[in-house]
């Protein structure tokens, strides 16, 4: 990859992760909730989705939804059928204040890590930061790694 092809990566990227999206709002939420440190263990969560996103992408996911016309548009039904949920589910919770929740069963880290790999695996936007972008960047004629 060339100084300039990096360039572009980067300002697309980092254009791309500016505006709030579902991972960061989880975030802030257990962090409030919970406490930061308890709210780092979602990081660990969102980086396993990232990496998972990343060898979907490598293994050529993003061509096999571009060749095959109906399952592209039975993952898009999938998706939306999601956020129709998750939209119905916090407007069932609107108007609830944050209940504090120091318990040990409510913070366990793996349930935490789930939690935050699920909502990333299911984040439109990152499934198109990762198939539409960041599969640009790959070049077929090199090897992925020196």
């Amino acid at each position: 990859m060339t100084i300039e092809q990096w360039l572009i990566f980067v300002g697309v990227w980092v254009l791309a992760g500016l505006p709030l999206g579902p991972n960061a709002l989880n975030c802030i939420a257990l962090s409030a909730s919970r406490g930061f440190k308890r709210s780092l263990w979602a990081v660990v969560g969102i980086l396993l989705a990232a990496m998972t996103h990343k060898l979907a992408v490598i293994l050529g996911v993003a061509t096999i939804l571009l060749a095959n016309a109906g399952l592209f548009t039975v993952l898009k039904l999938c998706g939306a059928a999601y956020l129709i949920w998750m939209g119905i589910s916090l407007w069932r919770k609107a108007g609830r204040a944050i209940q504090l929740d120091k318990g040990a069963a409510a913070s366990r880290p793996g349930k935490i890590i789930a939690q935050a790999f699920m909502i990333s695996m299911s984040n439109p936007k990152a499934i198109l930061a990762y198939f539409a972008v960041f599969s640009q960047f790959i070049s077929p004629d090199q090897a992925l790694a020196p």
